[in-house]
């Protein structure tokens, strides 16, 4: 299978040891600590002083024996219970077991093995918390298309267009979720034209046209060996099975299929009645149907954003930060959802003059004349915050973007890839979710968590700047 595929490929990540062994036990144990309260600071966006004083906390002790500890002419080791302490208060944040291995060894744990055990059966079986987008400023859209989708003389194709990052697919992820919950439709489609999980060799073999869909839609209603018939056959089943069943058909991220998209739609429409369609695409759309154009937030719901990825994050620059500095973020972003998310969450490790000084090198959203310039604008961001990935982070995030696009990703699949414990899978998407390169979906009744990549995000996890180490 495809996950299978996916988890051979990241097989052989070295996730790389803590151990040094050139240097003493005391040298060992200085050198973990200073790593895992940086590690803290990057995950949760604490300032240092007041992690210290959390551990200190912990242990019972004032904030600068833990200062003391950090120091490199330290002389001396924790007693037992502190040192079990620290372990603890550490461990359960950053969940690292070749941490706390040496962390406990170079500690002089007279049993680390059996202590290590411990806190590894009470902590690794947490999933991590990250919960899902909030989605601002879009309740107009999204009540005006479910409430023509509902009606019998409603459109029987809307598509919704607008520069990437801008919101469509959460738009379109909103309404699938909302009529997952609703007998308005028998059955809810979804199809992603985004196949950037598949290596350019075999995307001329295998292109996304109109029989693409026919086959997705088949597949989705029951018919798994659809691809098996003739494409006559194929169109003859699917208009069958869309007049037994009223579906709503999404085809999401149509900019990216092979043939030109107003000729999927067309070729669609004569299939859809009592069934709806809901297309969404970087590129406008033409022809006799519902169009909606999606612009940038406006500067209110921006700002809303803006304090909710703060609140959620716990970042001082957006829940302390002056209205000035807010409105700087919405007019560099140009009120992209997305553009706002990356900058905010790389607040928390960047000044947000260094921050905007490189999007200053972009062209405005608002001003952008091609695919060129549209493309160059996301560069900049991604580049500042995958700067601040380790080994670790950028091979989980690879990993994680050879799986199918138009599939979310279960927290319970992600932590069974070879060669990677529980621990430092968990640590890496804390940390990725925090800096908004992973999203995740909005949970109905499974007690799983479900990740996704933004097509942006993915699009350039995968592109050859990544592969090639290009970060000039």
């Amino acid at each position: 299978s495809r996950c299978i595929e996916v988890l051979q490929l990241i097989r052989n990540v070295n996730w790389g040891k803590y151990v040094v062994k050139s240097i003493s036990n005391k040298e060992q144990f200085t050198l973990l600590l200073k790593r895992a309260i940086e590690r803290i600071n990057q995950l949760t966006g604490k300032q240092f002083q007041a992690i210290r004083q959390e551990l200190s906390a912990d242990i019972g002790r004032k904030v600068y024996t833990i200062e003391y500890w950090e120091r490199v002419d330290n002389h001396t080791l924790p007693r037992q219970t502190e040192l079990e302490g620290l372990a603890d208060s550490i461990y359960r944040q950053l969940l690292d077991r070749n941490w706390l291995d040496a962390f406990l060894f170079h500690g002089k744990h007279p049993d680390a093995d059996t202590y290590s055990r411990h806190l590894t059966d009470k902590y690794d079986e947490k999933q991590p918390s990250p919960r899902a987008d909030k989605l601002v400023g879009r309740s107009r859209h999204i009540d005006a298309i479910c409430k023509n989708l509902k009606h019998p003389s409603g459109d029987v194709i809307i598509t919704i267009d607008g520069l990437g990052g801008i919101g469509k697919t959460a738009i379109a992820s909103k309404i699938h979720d909302l009529f997952v919950k609703d007998a308005a439709f028998d059955k809810i489609i979804w199809i992603s034209a985004d196949r950037s999980d598949i290596p350019i060799f075999l995307k001329s073999l295998t292109p996304f046209n109109f029989e693409t869909v026919l086959d997705g839609i088949g597949q989705q209603l029951g018919e798994h060996e659809i691809k098996k018939l003739p494409m006559q056959q194929k169109a003859v089943l699917v208009n069958n099975l869309l007049q037994k069943h009223r579906c709503l058909v999404i085809l999401d991220n149509m900019e990216t299929a092979d043939m030109p998209q107003h000729e999927i739609v067309e070729y669609l429409r004569p299939f859809l009645h009592p069934s709806r369609a809901l297309f969404t695409s970087r590129r406008r759309f033409t022809g006799n149907h519902h169009r909606i154009h999606l612009p940038g937030l406006a500067i209110e719901p921006a700002v809303e954003l803006m304090h909710h990825w703060g609140t959620e994050k716990a970042i001082p620059a957006i829940l302390q930060g002056t209205q000035a500095n807010l409105h700087k973020i919405y007019h560099a972003t140009g009120g992209s959802p997305l553009a706002i998310k990356l900058i905010v969450s790389l607040l928390q490790q960047t000044p947000l003059d260094a921050a905007l000084a490189h999007l200053e090198k972009a062209t405005p959203l608002d001003r952008l004349a091609g695919e060129d310039e549209y493309v160059q604008f996301y560069r900049y961001i991604f580049l500042q915050t995958w700067q601040l990935l380790k080994d670790g982070d950028e091979k989980l995030l690879i990993g994680l973007a050879q799986f199918d696009p138009s599939e979310s990703i279960p927290y319970s699949l992600i932590k069974t890839m070879p060669e990677l414990t529980t621990a430092q899978i968990t640590t890496s998407l804390q940390f990725l979710w925090r800096l908004s390169l992973l999203e995740v979906k909005e949970q109905n009744q499974s007690a799983d968590i479900f990740y996704n990549l933004h097509p942006l995000t993915r699009a350039f996890v995968l592109s050859d700047m990544v592969k090639q180490g290009g970060f000039s």
